[in-house]
């Protein structure tokens, strides 16, 4: 199954006590930016979040040379600073730790998501038995170091710390969608 699986089915099924955190990862490479989206890892996390358990995503950000003993440090440290009874319920916390030796990290940042630029292309494989198979790679994602973002943390070898609500609603944007799709328009054709 997939990581969300895994988190369901404890929950569900084989914790029988109250769990107090769900921690996701280490994940070999980033789950940043637009990432969060395809991640299994912080789809784990989430899974927890909707279910009213504080959950963290962690990520080492060098899917080839992850460096877990330096992820693993940082939880340490960050785990004898915090205080779990302030965990939101509604969010959960995605940390990404840049993949050098401790003693080249440049500190820590709550963070907002970045944006990236994906270069993939599929291309089909194979297909002996007569189905159409593909696959789906290309160039690493470029993207934008814009101050504050987790992509610009990890590019100074911060860790980067972003809380992830489970809303991912546009409220500011909800009065211009009816303006956009011509609400009125729609809801006086359902009042005829």
């Amino acid at each position: 199954g997939t990581p969300v699986d895994c988190v369901a089915l404890a929950i569900r099924h084989f914790m029988k006590e109250k769990i107090d955190l769900i921690l996701s990862g280490i994940n070999h490479g980033e789950n940043i930016s637009y990432d969060i989206y395809y991640s299994g890892t912080v789809a784990a996390a989430r899974e927890g979040i909707i279910n009213g358990i504080p959950s963290i995503s962690v990520s080492s950000t060098d899917y080839f040379n992850p460096m877990f003993d330096t992820a693993t440090r940082f939880l340490e440290i960050l785990f004898d600073s915090w205080n779990f009874n302030n965990f939101p319920t509604d969010t959960l916390l995605n940390i990404n730790v840049p993949s050098v030796p401790f003693e080249e990290l440049n500190g820590v940042e709550i963070t907002r998501l970045g944006r990236r630029v994906y270069y993939e292309e599929p291309f089909e494989t194979d297909n002996k038995d007569g189905k159409m198979y593909f696959k789906v790679f290309g160039k690493a994602p470029s993207g934008y170091v814009e101050e504050g973002t987790d992509y610009s943390a990890i590019k100074q070898n911060k860790v980067s710390l972003t809380p992830i609500h489970l809303d991912a609603t546009n409220h500011n944007e909800m009065n211009s969608w009816k303006e956009i799709v011509n609400l009125k328009k729609i809801i006086d054709i359902f009042n005829q």
